[in-house]
């Protein structure tokens, strides 16, 4: 197999190690595909699996992590992916 690097701005010195992760990282460059038989254009995820953290704002209240969770999951939805509440509510 042989895969195309494109460039980089990186310099690893000698001795030094590097990880290479595959992943669906370069979306919408190349299609997505999770290996699920769903259609490349559509993801399903489950909220009850996401979790984020309180946004401190400078000079004012912070932003609550439920608002956050909220907001992020309704663009996913818009933009590219099914949101299921919980495992019991994912298709099929």
């Amino acid at each position: 197999m042989e895969v195309e690097l494109f460039p980089t701005a990186y310099r690893i010195e000698a001795g030094h190690r590097i990880r290479v992760q595959v992943s669906e990282g370069a979306f919408p460059r190349f299609a997505r595909n999770f290996g699920t038989g769903q259609p490349f254009a559509a993801a399903t995820v489950v909220a009850s699996a996401t979790a984020t953290r309180d946004l401190p704002v400078p000079g004012g209240p912070p932003v609550p992590a439920s608002t956050l969770q909220a907001a992020t999951l309704a663009g996913i939805a818009d933009l590219f992916a099914v949101v299921a509440g919980t495992p019991d509510d994912l298709p099929g």
